[in-house]
């Protein structure tokens, strides 16, 4: 897979560059070099140097009670990946943590132990209704900083979940973001970054725009961050067609998505699908119209394979079973409302790998 990166020419144009991409014998990955300004990584520059093949990241809901492992959920789903979800705020204060309450360093020697497996940890900033750290703090050199313990925990990947109306139109902290995610990349010059986008709603079973709202996303192209994937939650879509068909309201948004990727980062189609990723949510959702069914998944993973998606995901490795008979309301972070055997998602989805 390779993907491309743009960079400024002159004041207000950007060229393509190239990607180069390097064989790996007897392996699916394909080593991407992006260079930014300048070809040596020097003068403040950044050279992002990755090697990417498919990657299947469930999400993981980090401080769920009575969780496995990280290790443990990656064998028990078959992931190279886990999202690791939320790193957030807690309302407006500069100070990251697990879902508002769980300080970081509290899972570091897990982590640790599953990228010394060679898993791929990727962790999720924001969410649609976790605190942004960018609008906490309020300006680029303090969200770097909060930005920086993520990457102090071992972590080479990060994702950031920009959602909500509001947020995604906050112009200023779009901007703040990009600044901080590109100074952390010249700290940092192995780290991998991700938007996660909502998705837009289908107009037919075959048609969507993709991501609803794409200016966080174009903020960090034009700050110069290098980008590896644009993700989708493709759910809570709205509409007509979800209702009727959530593989066909997901793939039709993966698809929009794609050509959104070909236009904003200027790379190929190939190279565009290989920066797609795809993230339904599993089972019964709070809109009641919308279940994301097993048949769902094993049409989303074969559309994943034949175009070469460059990441599949779920939310979440948690809600991979079935709920008991004393779970009365829906959606719940711990089973998926549909009849199921346990990591039974998880199986259909890991088949993005062979």
């Amino acid at each position: 897979m390779a993907r491309g990166q743009r960079r400024r020419n002159e004041k207000g144009r950007w060229v393509l560059i190239g990607v180069a991409v390097v064989a790996v014998i007897a392996a699916a990955a394909t080593a991407v070099v992006f260079l930014r300004d300048g070809d040596d990584g020097k003068d403040g520059t950044v050279t992002a140097k990755t090697e990417l093949g498919t990657v299947y990241a469930p999400y993981v809901y980090v401080t769920l009670a009575d969780r496995p492992s990280l290790t443990e959920i990656a064998q028990k789903t078959g992931a190279n990946g886990l999202h690791l979800g939320f790193a957030i705020t807690k309302g407006d204060e500069c100070d990251l943590t697990w879902d508002g309450t769980t300080a970081l360093d509290t899972y570091k020697d897990e982590i640790s132990a599953a990228a010394a497996k060679g898993i791929e940890v990727i962790v999720s900033t924001g969410g649609a209704s976790g605190g942004d750290v960018t609008q906490a703090c309020g300006d680029a050199e303090t969200t770097q900083e909060q930005l920086q313990k993520l990457v102090d925990l071992g972590v080479r990947y990060l994702d950031f979940d920009v959602e909500g109306e509001e947020r995604v139109a906050d112009t200023e902290a779009n901007e703040a973001r990009a600044k901080a995610i590109l100074a952390l990349q010249q700290k940092n010059p192995d780290l991998k970054v991700s938007f996660t986008l909502a998705a837009a709603s289908p107009t037919d079973a075959t048609t969507a725009a993709g991501a609803a709202n794409t200016a966080p996303w174009v903020a960090a192209v034009d700050a110069g961050v290098a980008i590896d994937r644009i993700n989708l939650m493709t759910m809570n879509f709205g509409g007509t067609v979800a209702p009727q068909d959530m593989a066909a309201a997901t793939t039709a948004a993966a698809t929009g998505l794609h050509s959104q990727i070909e236009t904003i980062q200027g790379i190929d189609s190939a190279n565009a699908w290989g920066m797609v990723g795809i993230t339904p949510m599993i089972g019964v959702n709070d809109l009641n119209t919308e279940t994301f069914s097993l048949d769902n998944a094993k049409t989303v993973t074969d559309f994943a394979v034949k175009n070469s998606v460059g990441m599949l995901s779920f939310w979440s490795a948690g809600r991979d079973t079935q709920c008991g008979a004393d779970v009365t309301k829906q959606p719940v972070a711990n089973c998926s409302g549909v009849e199921q055997d346990e990591y039974a998602f998880a199986s259909i989805f890991k088949g993005v790998l062979q």
